[in-house]
């Protein structure tokens, strides 16, 4: 499995730069089934760093909203109350929305291939950072996926002298403890 990133700079007539960041994983096809199919490819490796502040805003927003009180004594007092609660509840159903909608790339994206675009370069560092401090974890939980790939691993061998298991106490068949 190998990471190919390319990094390059356009220039748009409205922004000046903009900067990409093209990322992709090169695997094998078992390696690709492995990864779909123990759901390795619904990891996350990078979150929009906002997506937590809108997470937060909403849930404040939701709280304003059933702080509102309906207990008044006159129809203008209820017609502001109505309208409170909804202006709350309306910021707080658009703050979720952005925030199910803000930036991540997960593990399915890379094998797919990812192209991220970013107005700095600081942003664009920052996801290839990321990207690459997942790399080698991302092997190791192919590896791993791979070594149950036929059904069964043998962890411990029987009878080796060093593990001090005798053969006549080693489980076969996939009894139960």
């Amino acid at each position: 499995m190998h990471l190919h990133l390319v990094r390059s700079e356009t220039r748009h007539w409205i922004v000046l730069r903009r900067y990409r960041l093209a990322a992709r994983i090169d695997a094998s096809a078992e390696e690709i089934s492995a990864i779909r199919r123990h759901r390795i490819d619904r990891c996350q490796l990078f979150v929009d760093p906002r997506r937590q502040d809108f997470f937060a805003r909403a849930e404040a927003a939701n709280e304003r909203a059933a702080a509102v009180s309906h207990w008044v004594e006159t129809p203008e007092q209820m017609l502001k109350a109505v309208a409170q609660t909804w202006g709350h509840s309306l910021s707080a159903m658009t703050l979720y929305a952005r925030t199910l909608l803000a930036f991540r790339l997960t593990v399915g994206n890379l094998v797919d291939g990812a192209v991220v675009e970013a107005p700095t370069l600081a942003a664009i560092i920052e996801i290839e950072n990321a990207i690459s401090a997942c790399v080698d974890a991302l092997d190791a939980a192919v590896s791993a996926a791979l070594a149950y790939q036929h059904g069964s691993e043998d962890v411990l061998a029987p009878g080796e002298p060093d593990t001090g298991t005798p053969p006549s106490r080693w489980l076969r068949g996939g009894r139960a403890w």
